[in-house]
């Protein structure tokens, strides 16, 4: 059976080293330490991320940013964000 090449085109990573640099990686430009990646799908960092939860009790919706909540680590459950209901003070709890 043929091995087949796979639909993404590899990537190469060099790492920088005590030795001098093989000439392939000065002809691409790059120094030692950098990396050759190409991006294939942008995605947003972590704190940038909007995070949608909704009260239990009095049913406000919110919208909030990571950087506006507290970040609770549960090994059990999973962790999760928590975040004070503006109209009645309970916490909303939605998976981190």
């Amino acid at each position: 059976m043929a091995a087949s090449t796979p639909p993404f085109p590899t990537i190469t990573v060099h790492y920088g080293s005590l030795s001098p640099a093989p000439e392939c990686i000065w002809e691409r430009g790059l120094s030692y330490g950098e990396m050759s990646v190409k991006v294939i799908k942008q995605g947003q960092k972590p704190e940038s991320r909007v995070y949608r939860g909704a009260c239990r009790t009095c049913h406000t919706e919110i919208e909030f940013e990571r950087h506006e909540a507290k970040y609770n680590v549960d090994q059990r459950d999973g962790d999760y964000l928590s975040i004070r209901c503006p109209t009645c003070s309970s916490d909303i709890l939605v998976a981190a």
